[in-house]
C-alpha cells in the first residue's frame, strides 16, 4: 500500500514558544521508559529543550539517563486525573509547542473522558503501536476457553476509535526502516496527519555482532508471558539428547507473569537441578536497566521465540529493537515478518519449525555455523538503522510537516 503525499495535506501545528528552538514536553506513567529515553535524546540532540513528566516508577528506572541529557524529570501522582492537573499547570507556566504520549492507554471511561478533554486542548503526538488498537474494523474479541469474551481489548478499541482523529500528529516506534511501513502509511492515509519516526530503542554503534564468548551465552530478553514467547519449545531443545553433553548457558532476562511465568521458572531449577549446574539463569524478580544492560552485553545470540501471529503492523518484538541496540545476532521466528522484503530480514537468523531451530542453535554452540552470509547487508542496516538517519528523518518533518 502506497500513499500519493501530493494528496495529503498535513495539518501544521502552531507554535508556542519563540525562536528555532521548541520545547517538546514527554509523558509516561506506565513502563515505556526505553521511548522516553530515546525521543528525549533524539529530540535534544536535535536542539531542542525537552521536558519529561513521569510516574515514580519511571523515574527510579531512568532517572539517571535523563540526567545525563540534561532532563529533570517531573514526577507525578500515578492517579490520572492529578496526573493531568499536574501536566495542566506545567503548561500554563512554561509554553510547550507539541506533547508526547509514548502510549495512549485510557483504563476506564473516566480516563478517556479525561483524555480526550485534553488532547483537545492542546498539541499532541501519540504512538501508533497496532494495527488492530487504531485501524481494525471490527474490535479483537478474544476468547478464553471458548467461554469468556475478554472486555478491555474491546474497550480499548472504542477508546482508540473515539479518540484517534482528535490527535495532531502521530508516531510509530517500528524498527522496520520501509517506505512500505503499513502502519506509517495507514496513519497518513486514514488519519491525515503527520507521522514521525521514533524507534523503541536506537543503536548508538555501527552494528557488527560477533560471538566472544567461548562457551555460547544465549539470551532471550523480556517478561516470561505466554502471550508473546513460546519458552517450552526453547527449553524442550535444551535438554533434548544433543544438548545434554554441550556447553552453552541460556539467560531468561525478564520476570516472569501469571502461572506460565512460574511454571517455567520450576522447569529452569529442575534443569539446573539435573545438570549440578546454572545452565539457565533466570529471575523472579523485576529487572533493572543496569543489570538488563549488563547481561545483554554479556551475550552472543538473541533468541526471539516469538508467537508470530501476535505481532502484525506495528506490534513489534522488543528483541528487534535489542539486536541492533546490542549489537547481537538475533534469532527470529520467520513467520514474524509481514513483509518478505523487510530489510533487516537479510541479517538475522530465521527459523520456520522447533527442528529448523533445534539444529541452528546446536551448530551456534558448536561454532560451526557460518554468519557470513548476514554480514553482506550490514552496510544497508548501519545506514538505515542508525542515529544518523533518524535524526535526519525527525527533522524533515518538524521542519516540513509540524511547523
Amino acid at each position: 500500500m502506497r500513499i500519493n503525499d501530493s494528496n495529503v495535506i498535513m495539518q501544521k501545528l502552531r507554535r508556542n514558544s519563540s525562536g528555532d528552538k521548541l520545547h517538546f514536553l514527554i509523558y509516561e506513567r506506565m513502563n515505556e521508559e526505553e521511548s522516553v529515553l530515546t525521543i528525549s535524546s533524539l529530540l535534544t540532540s536535535l536542539g531542542h529543550r525537552v521536558s519529561v513528566i513521569i510516574s515514580d516508577k519511571i523515574d527510579k528506572i531512568i532517572h539517571n539517563n535523563l540526567r545525563e541529557l540534561n532532563i529533570e524529570p517531573i514526577v507525578i501522582p500515578f492517579e490520572f486525573s492529578k496526573a493531568i492537573n499536574t501536566i495542566n499547570n506545567f503548561i500554563l507556566q512554561h509554553p510547550v509547542d507539541l506533547i508526547f504520549f509514548t502510549r495512549f492507554r485510557a483504563n476506564s471511561f473516566i480516563e478517556f473522558k479525561l483524555f480526550k478533554k485534553f488532547v483537545k486542548n492542546n498539541q499532541v503526538c501519540s504512538l501508533i503501536d497496532s494495527y488492530e488498537r487504531w485501524f481494525k474494523n471490527i474490535p479483537p474479541i478474544k476468547f478464553n476457553g471458548w467461554k469468556i469474551i475478554q472486555r478491555s481489548p474491546i474497550l480499548d478499541w472504542v477508546y482508540c476509535k473515539l479518540i484517534k482523529s482528535s490527535f495532531s500528529c502521530y508516531f510509530v516506534s517500528d524498527p522496520h526502516v520501509d517506505s512500505n511501513n503499513p502502519l506509517k502509511l495507514l496513519g497518513q492515509s486514514k488519519l491525515n496527519r503527520a507521522v514521525l519516526d521514533f524507534p523503541f530503542k536506537i543503536m548508538n554503534q555501527e552494528y557488527s555482532p560477533i560471538v566472544k564468548n567461548e562457551i555460547v551465552h544465549f539470551v532471550i530478553p523480556g517478561a516470561i508471558d505466554k502471550v508473546r514467547r513460546n519458552y517450552s519449545m526453547v527449553l524442550k531443545i535444551f535438554t533434548s539428547d544433543e544438548f545434554i553433553n554441550k556447553e552453552w548457558k541460556l539467560i531468561l532476562l525478564g520476570r516472569p507473569i501469571g502461572k506460565y511465568g512460574n511454571k517455567i521458572i520450576d522447569k529452569c531449577i529442575a534443569i539446573n537441578k539435573y545438570f549440578n549446574e546454572d545452565k539457565i539463569i533466570f529471575f523472579d524478580h523485576y529487572i533493572s536497566k543496569e543489570r538488563f544492560d549488563e547481561y545483554m552485553s554479556l551475550s552472543d545470540y538473541i533468541i526471539a521465540p516469538i508467537i508470530s501471529h501476535k505481532y502484525k503492523y506495528g506490534k513489534d518484538s522488543g528483541a528487534l529493537y535489542d539486536v541492533f541496540l546490542y549489537n547481537k545476532i538475533g534469532i527470529i521466528d520467520d513467520g514474524y515478518y509481514y513483509n518478505s522484503r523487510l530489510p533487516e530480514r537479510e541479517i538475522l537468523v530465521s527459523y520456520k519449525n522447533q527442528k529448523e531451530l533445534h539444529s541452528i542453535l546446536l551448530s551456534m554452540i558448536d561454532k560451526s555455523y557460518s554468519v557470513e552470509y548476514l554480514t553482506k547487508n550490514i552496510n544497508e542496516i548501519n545506514l538505515l538503522f542508525s542515529r544518523e538517519y533518524y535524526l535526519n528523518s525527525i527533522k524533515l518533518i518538524i521542519n516540513n510537516e509540524l511547523f
